[in-house]
């Protein structure tokens, strides 16, 4: 009995130790199967030669990948910086690593791509030296134009007195510009006082008159405080305040007696009486501002000078005035005559039209057309073709029509007049 027993004890200990390796087995397969299930692993977001950025619009702050390294999951990148014209550079050859989580959380927006590194080059420290020379280069440049003087009102004042200028009129005038008068006879000089630069265009001041100044014409300079300055002769007359005792002189004629805009005429032959050497020719004109001779050579009865006529220069009648050096002045009234450029016409589109319709002129190509000026085909023996619907685009460019039908076959001239009857001839118009 006690046999039986013992070997049934055996029995069921084997049961146990088989049931418990059973079980420890079981665990081990389990795990096993826990290990090997498959994982997915991030794919990189940008690969090397990515320019990217915190934001769609960032104007700064932004990086270069250089290489993904996937054995890490790092970056390799640098800091990239954008030039004016759209183009990366690099400021020095330094790179870093960063996890690639970090690096797309920071900067999660591609800008752009380039397709080889070399595309984003590193920048030598001398791009920092020509970055402030082109800051100097640019304080340099930055200039602004030289003043012009086109009139001054007052223009005259006597000797021994202050006046008050209310206007001096120009462009580009600046603050802090000075203003003097010279006559360029004298070593005298009169600057102005309270000088208000009120406008680009308009300056007011005191001219306080020394009473030794020189009768005479005297030229009015603006200097702004950069140097530049711009001056208008004969602008200002000094007159002066005892009554002279000599004899004024006379002006009767002027050859030539007339200029158009632009020129410069030789006065050859200026007659009168009473001329003393270093006088002054001016031609004036109520409004305008005085308009003074060069080169003058006088003697007693004769002078002979030259007038550049500015382009602005008001059309019509000027007098011409003689101012001799002691303030007496002989005058010529409407003595002068400024007139515009004559036109002229160089080429007409269409050149050719036939004759039984109208034609539409795109382009009468010339110089100094006018507003009111008539346009029209002209040829001897024939019926003038008055051009209508005339628009004078420009000064260099005339559109109209022509009503052509029944008109005589052949070569035509185009004629344009301008409203002060002056005129100019094209022949160069086929009706076929």
């Amino acid at each position: 009995m006690r046999n039986r027993c013992g070997i049934l004890a055996i029995l069921v200990g084997f049961l146990v130790l088989a049931v418990i390796f059973a079980g420890c087995s079981d665990t081990e397969q389990s795990g096993d199967e826990v290990t090997t299930v498959p994982t997915t692993e991030l794919a990189a977001k940008f690969a090397t030669g990515d320019i990217i950025a915190k934001t769609s619009s960032s104007t700064e702050s932004f990086m270069l990948i250089v290489r993904y390294d996937a054995t890490t999951d790092k970056y390799e990148r640098a800091l990239a910086y954008k030039n004016a014209d759209g183009s990366y550079y690099r400021k020095d050859a330094k790179t870093d690593l960063l996890s690639r989580s970090t690096t797309e959380k920071l900067y999660p927006v591609k800008i752009t791509h380039i397709s080889s590194l070399s595309q984003v080059p590193i920048v030598t420290p001398t791009v920092a030296t020509t970055a402030t020379t082109a800051i100097v280069t640019t304080t340099t440049t930055t200039s602004y134009p030289a003043p012009t003087v086109s009139s001054i009102t007052p223009n005259t004042g006597a000797a021994g007195t202050v006046v008050s200028i209310t206007s001096i009129a120009g462009t580009n005038f600046r603050s802090g510009a000075t203003v003097k008068l010279e006559n360029g006879t004298t070593t005298l000089t009169i600057s102005g006082s309270g000088v208000d630069v009120r406008s680009a265009s308009n300056i007011t001041c005191y001219f306080s008159i020394p009473s030794t100044a020189m009768a005479g014409l005297w030229n009015l300079t603006v200097t702004n405080y950069d140097g530049k300055n711009g001056t208008l002769a004969g602008a200002f007359t000094i007159t002066n305040t005892t009554t002279p005792t000599g004899t004024a002189p006379t002006v009767t004629s002027i050859t030539p007696s007339s200029g158009i805009q632009g020129n410069t005429v030789s006065i050859t032959n200026l007659t009168g009486t009473g001329f003393q050497s270093g006088a002054a020719v001016v031609l004036s004109r109520s409004g305008s501002a005085n308009i003074t001779a060069v080169s003058v050579m006088a003697n007693p009865t004769q002078i002979t000078c030259s007038i550049t006529i500015p382009s602005y220069a008001t059309t019509g009648s000027w007098n011409v005035l003689v101012i001799n050096p002691d303030g007496l002045t002989g005058t010529l009234s409407g003595g002068f005559t400024i007139s515009y450029p004559a036109p002229t016409v160089s080429g007409i589109t269409p050149a050719n039209s036939g004759n039984a319709t109208s034609v539409s002129i795109t382009n009468l190509a010339g110089t100094n057309f006018r507003d009111g000026a008539t346009v029209k085909l002209i040829r001897t023996g024939y019926t003038d073709v008055v051009a209508t619907d005339v628009a004078i685009v420009s000064p260099t460019q005339i559109t109209c029509s022509f009503d052509l039908e029944g008109v005589e076959l052949g070569l035509w001239n185009v004629q344009v007049t301008n409203s002060d009857s002056q005129s100019s001839t094209y022949s160069g118009f086929t009706v076929s």
